[in-house]
């Protein structure tokens, strides 16, 4: 007989990550929301690809609600304060460095010749 609990994955559950990425949710936010850890979340992100969709397009409605988010409060009161924009700069690269961060990593793969020219014999 095989062992642990039986899933509580459901294919509704697609599209009801999406209105909680809306709202700027992380992934953790969502796995609590879904009575899962974020561990189980990653296993069907990987098992589940319909899920693994969902959940990728919810991370770019995340990041969309953050940036919005941040614009308007750089520019416009936002709760009775202006934000502090080197948080939530420092907030978007630790959440979203694929877009934001500071630099590029670049991958370079080189042969470097180290040995000396032969330009023939000494005269």
């Amino acid at each position: 007989m095989a062992g642990g609990r039986p899933t509580v994955y459901r294919k509704e559950m697609c599209e009801e990550v999406l209105p909680l990425f809306e709202g700027g949710a992380s992934l953790a936010s969502v796995a609590k929301s879904l009575g899962i850890t974020r561990e189980t979340l990653n296993k069907w992100r990987n098992e589940k690809p319909e899920f693994s969709d969902a959940i990728l397009r919810g991370l770019d409605l995340s990041q969309a609600w953050w940036e919005e988010a941040g614009q308007r409060g750089l520019f416009q009161q936002h709760q009775g304060e202006k934000i502090n924009s080197q948080i939530w700069m420092l907030n978007m690269k630790n959440r979203f460095g694929d877009d934001w961060r500071d630099k590029q990593e670049l991958d370079v793969n080189a042969v470097i010749n180290t040995e000396a020219p032969d330009f023939g014999e000494d005269t």
